[in-house]
Order: C-alpha cells, then sequence, then structure tokens
C-alpha cells in the first residue's frame, strides 16, 4: 500500500478547461434542464388542476342554487342526483387526467435529462409475444417493425 502524501499540492483536475470540469458542467446543464422542464410542467398542470377545481365550484354553486329554489321533493332529489353523478364523472375525468398529464411531465422531464424512458404501455404491448421454453421461463419476443 502506498503511503499518501498530504504535504503535495492538490492537482488542479476540476479547474476550468480540464476534461471533468466540462463533464460536470454538462451535467449540470442537463440537470437544470431537466429541472425547468420539470417546474414548467407542474405549472401547466397545476393551472389546469385550478380551473377545474373553479368550474367544479361554479357547478356546485349553480346546483346549490337550483336545489334551493326547487320546491318539490322529486325535482330536489333528481337535483342531487344530476350533481353527485357530474361530480363523479368530473373526480374520474380529473385523477385519469392528472395520472396522464403526470406521466407526460415525468417522460419530458427525463428525456430533458438524457434518460432512457421505458416504452409506453401500448408501446410495450405492441409487437410483444411471450414464449416459454422447455425450462418454463417466460422469454419476450419482439417483432420487427
Amino acid at each position: 500500500m502506498s503511503d499518501f502524501n498530504r504535504t503535495e499540492p492538490a492537482k488542479d483536475w476540476l479547474a476550468p478547461g480540464t476534461a471533468v470540469a466540462a463533464a460536470m458542467l454538462r451535467q449540470a446543464e442537463k440537470w437544470a434542464s431537466a429541472q425547468g422542464e420539470l417546474l414548467s410542467g407542474i405549472e401547466a398542470l397545476s393551472a389546469d388542476w385550478m380551473k377545474r377545481q373553479s368550474a367544479a365550484i361554479d357547478a356546485g354553486s349553480r346546483s346549490l342554487q337550483q336545489m334551493c329554489e326547487c320546491r318539490n321533493p322529486a325535482d330536489l332529489v333528481q337535483l342531487q342526483q344530476q350533481w353527485a353523478a357530474e361530480t363523479m364523472r368530473r373526480a374520474t375525468s380529473d385523477f385519469a387526467g392528472l395520472a396522464n398529464d403526470a406521466l407526460a411531465v415525468m417522460r419530458r422531464a427525463a428525456s430533458a435529462d438524457g434518460v432512457a424512458t421505458p416504452p409506453r404501455r401500448e408501446e410495450a404491448r405492441r409487437g410483444t409475444e411471450v414464449a416459454r421454453p422447455a425450462e418454463g421461463k417466460p422469454v419476450v419476443q419482439r417483432a420487427a417493425e
């Protein structure tokens, strides 16, 4: 084992212009680009969510106003059912949209960083067959595209 000489001056391997510094700068730029892409995607997601919430509050307010104006219990029940159905439809749509949008934002951020992203579910299924050799372990074979 060689002794480490602490009195020897450190090499300037991180000095500007060196290969290490250039590589670190490239990685920092990729990271900053990915962060910018991620934050802009999150901003768009938040703005869309706020619009949907505003529309939901407006719809709920209109439904409540109509319920207050009802003179017939049957009409009141019908309005409540319509309100509940619309609320559930909106919530389901919001959750599905949020999941898809979040996945799209993450994919954009990952591609901005240069990270390989896994294929989408539809792409993974298309042209894929599972064969079982004699050992019983599944083998995935992709068709030529």
